[in-house]
């Protein structure tokens, strides 16, 4: 079966074990049945009339040495016959659209006709009906030595527009909509049986009767019909060869079971045995997961307000989601998101998603790597027209992290240590937001691109609601560090109760943070986290985000003393500024102590670089070697967002939003000469030498 993620009709390069490692290659298509020819010693390489299930991969040990025996030659020999049968195979294809037969009650599987109209070593297919003989499928066979040898199975386009139509059906009611999803079910088990998958099409059936509510009842029966539909669809066509048929019908199938997997706990590798996690689903209601998005996410909200004005007004509608193909919709309260971005003219929305139209019953969407969540953001990028900068500087935060040697790696894994049990298990959490590119439409309308983010919460960072010495604070404004200034610019989000041993953390910080330098260096491996204040230093340096340096960042610890910054809402980056209306900070700024800040914070920012100066230098220059903060680093990431967008899209969003601020100021060429200057700086400041 195709691996997730890989290009259909591709076999995947696996990872490599052991001394003798081969490349595994999809299995023979065909189950052809031919004599071994004994090798001999010849010039040539006398190729057979076989299928390899494997070419074999040179070992380092393997000695040099030929011959049709020889390590050297093995490769060619197994590529000479795979050749050969495939020309063997090929051949065999033409006209079998001129060999097609029926099923009737004397020759139930249409083989006895098969085999006597088709000529020996051709192909030929048996027509399958439904029950009222309409066609379903075909069944493709080859004629070897008299015998009807089958190949695979394809839906007809006459079976995929019978089950779009149900599928489609214009319903008044929820009930008449469950009723018109299981009546097309009953179809899509029909033709997943006709194809051979006995046990998927009794997975898919009996899905609806694990769920507790009608309402989770539809979305499951909704999501794992989209599902098969796309799996039919992505084998009704008939190309010319069947190694392409078996090869859509493994990737469609392997699309399915994908699916199938974060609805019900379907585990593929029991397919065979007909069980599977049937219990993950009751454990895990209302939770409907994708893999991570391979291009750009669609957004569709339906609403009789149209888009929402305000922060205190928010507006009801449905939101369908459509990730690669695959569609997730849910009843929706939104409004504005955002703070001084609210008054812009293209709105930040928050998006909370519902299982039911009166908003009693939550529901959650997960998508790639992060925690399931029922609150979700469409970021307009209002002041970057390049629409790059937030996401693009969250993934190179996360990949900036992962470069981290030992344990804990991430910020995120300091949660567990020390854990044992059900408190151990990775949750998921990945200690900061992450978002993917999309484009919005609201009743049809084209409204612009942007990026969808999950909506960042204490979870995120496995902080408990109420634990007095597990304490998340969000810097909203200017904030004193070391002090702590309880003067609005910060907001607790947790713990929701603070107590006095709460107070007491707070207070421990302070006297830790305002010390001297040399008090301050001693105790600075008692309330930081050496790994996060270095990455997150540097971090910050590279892309030159002045907001981080006293605000804009989530302010952690998990046992009351050790604290952790973590970085949000970097689109004022790469020199832009805030308001997106010029290139304000040049390649030369030194962020953290600069007259950006006030002067406590900046004195603050000098003590950890004294402490840490040749951690900081050495680690600069890690991130430097490994290429992560260089001009290739910055475009590596900036080519994965911007090739989601086609130039028709990006096209369509500057008409729509002729007025963005950074239009004329901001783009990818002036992203990379920026960088190009940043780290002439950088270089010289952390002294790195190449």
């Amino acid at each position: 079966m195709t691996a997730a993620g890989s290009i259909p009709g591709r076999s995947p390069i696996p990872k490599t074990s052991g001394e003798k490692t081969h490349i595994a290659m999809t299995g023979a298509l065909f189950t052809m049945a031919v004599a071994f020819t004994q090798e001999n010693n010849m010039s040539a390489i006398n190729e057979q009339t076989k299928w390899e299930d494997e070419v074999y991969l040179l070992a380092r040990e393997d000695r040099v040495e030929g011959g049709i025996y020889g390590p050297s030659n093995k490769q060619a020999r197994q590529l000479a016959n795979r050749t050969r049968y495939l020309k063997t195979a090929v051949e065999s294809l033409q006209d079998y659209r001129d060999y097609t037969f029926f099923m009737t009650p004397d020759d139930p599987d249409g083989t006895l006709a098969g085999l006597a109209g088709t000529p020996e070593g051709k192909l030929f297919r048996v027509v399958v009906p439904d029950s009222e003989g309409q066609l379903l499928a075909f069944i493709y066979y080859q004629k070897r030595n008299g015998q009807a040898n089958r190949l695979n199975a394809l839906a007809s386009q006459q079976a995929i527009t019978s089950l779009r139509q149900q599928l489609e059906q214009d319903t008044g009611s929820a009930l008449d909509g469950l009723t018109a999803l299981q009546s097309g079910l009953q179809s899509l088990t029909a033709a997943l049986m006709q194809l051979g998958l006995d046990e998927m099409a009794a997975q898919v059936t009996s899905m609806a009767a694990s769920q507790k509510s009608q309402s989770d009842q539809i979305q499951a029966l909704m999501l794992a019909f989209q599902s098969g539909m796309r799996a039919l669809a992505l084998v009704e066509a008939t190309p010319e060869e069947v190694e392409s048929h078996q090869l859509s019908n493994l990737y469609a199938f392997q699309v399915l079971a994908r699916q199938l997997l974060p609805l019900d706990g379907f585990d593929p590798s029991a397919a065979g045995s007909g069980t599977g996690n049937r219990e993950a689903q009751a454990k895990y209601p209302g939770v409907f997961a994708f893999g991570e998005p391979r291009g750009l996410i669609r957004l569709d909200v339906t609403s009789d307000s149209g888009a929402p004005t305000s922060k205190d007004n928010p507006v009801n509608g449905t939101l369908k989601v459509d990730v690669d193909g695959e569609m997730f919709t849910a009843y929706v309260s939104f409004k504005v998101q955002g703070a001084s971005s609210a008054g812009y003219p293209k709105k930040n929305m928050k998006f909370e998603l519902f299982a039911d139209a009166a908003h009693t019953e939550n529901v959650s969407l997960k998508i790639g790597d992060v925690v399931p969540k029922d609150k979700w953001i469409f970021k307009a990028n209002w002041i970057d027209s390049t629409h790059l900068r937030n996401v693009l500087c969250y993934n190179l935060w996360q990949k900036v992290m992962a470069t981290r040697s030992g344990w804990p790696r991430r910020d995120i894994d300091n949660s567990y240590v020390g854990k044992l049990g059900a408190s151990a298990i990775d949750t998921g959490a990945i200690g900061c937001p992450k978002g993917y590119a999309c484009v919005l439409y609201i009743n049809g309308e084209f409204y612009g691109i942007g990026d969808f983010l999950y909506n960042s919460s204490r979870k995120d960072y496995n902080i408990a609601k109420n634990s007095p010495e597990q304490i998340m604070i969000i810097w909203d404004g200017a904030i004193n560090i070391p002090a702590l200034t309880d003067n609005g610019t910060w907001v607790m989000d947790s713990p929701s109760k603070p107590t006095a041993e709460t107070a007491a953390c707070l207070d421990r910080w302070r006297d830790f943070a305002q010390s001297a330098q040399d008090a301050f260096t001693a105790a600075a491996g008692t309330h930081l986290d050496k790994n996060n204040v270095v990455d997150f230093y540097v971090f910050l340096s590279f892309i030159c985000a002045p907001d981080c340096v006293q605000k804009n960042t989530t302010f952690i610890t998990w046992d009351g003393t050790k604290w952790f910054f973590m970085p949000y809402d970097l689109d004022t980056t790469f020199g832009l500024h805030y308001a997106g209306t010029s290139i304000a900070y040049p390649p030369d700024l030194n962020l953290f102590d600069n007259g950006l800040a006030m002067q406590v914070n900046r004195t603050f920012w000098k003590k950890v670089r004294t402490t840490f100066q040749a951690e900081m230098n050495a680690r600069y220059a890690e991130l430097r070697d490994n290429g992560l903060f260089s001009q290739c680093g910055v475009l590596e990431l900036a080519r994965d967002l911007l090739g989601r967008y086609t130039p028709e899209l990006m096209q369509a969003e500057y008409e729509k939003w002729p007025n963005v601020p950074s239009l004329s100021i901001t783009s990818l060429d002036q992203m990379m000469d920026w960088t190009r200057q940043r780290i002439a700086y950088l270089d010289t400041f952390f002294s790195y030498q190449q």
